[in-house]
């Protein structure tokens, strides 16, 4: 819990009331939402043992059951690799500009480039 997203109860300021999650709580495309699920697929290690389908069957599947092209998903998938590309470029930023101590992004710059490639790979459908 962080301060600026949980409500209190009046009266009793040691008590959480409700949590505010402001990223979770927008409306907007949910193919968004699929597009990043997409993006995250290689990184999941062992998702064979948990039943789960490969990502081009997982893919597949979605679009049959909203009755949409696959095809349609890649730009999706494409934005999410950009998008967390531009995040992790921002976290980088902030550690190389002194603004965190965290020493875990003193590496994460050099990701970048490979979000955007993998970006572009699935825009290419080579991905």
């Amino acid at each position: 819990y962080k301060l600026d997203n949980c409500q209190f109860r009046p009266g009793d300021p040691d008590r959480v009331a409700s949590v505010f999650d402001w990223d979770m709580a927008t409306l907007g495309d949910p193919l968004v939402d699929v597009g990043i699920c997409l993006s995250y697929w290689p990184y999941m290690q062992g998702h064979e043992s948990l039943g789960l389908p490969d990502k081009q069957v997982f893919a597949q599947l979605y679009a049959e059951r909203m009755q949409i092209d696959p095809a349609a998903l890649r730009w999706y998938e494409a934005f999410a690799n950009w998008r967390t590309g531009v995040a992790v470029q921002q976290l980088y930023d902030r550690f190389a500009g002194g603004n965190s101590a965290d020493e875990r992004l003193a590496n994460v710059g050099k990701s970048v480039l490979t979000f955007l490639e993998r970006a572009e790979a699935v825009m290419n459908g080579d991905s």
